[in-house]
């Protein structure tokens, strides 16, 4: 169990060190489905687009 659980945490580290990489540099949420992460990025050119006008 203490080697399941340690493996969890080491999974659990990189993802948020990665996570917060890319939410750094900008990039969309990695772990949102597929679909969801379109629909928020139209909306977020949408969204520029009109600041631009």
């Amino acid at each position: 169990m203490p080697l399941i659980l340690f493996a969890l945490y080491l999974l659990t580290s990189v993802q948020v060190c990665s996570y917060t990489a890319w939410r750094r540099s900008g990039a969309p949420n990695p772990f949102l489905p597929r679909r969801i992460k379109l629909a928020v990025s139209r909306f977020e050119t949408n969204l520029r687009f009109e600041a631009l006008a």
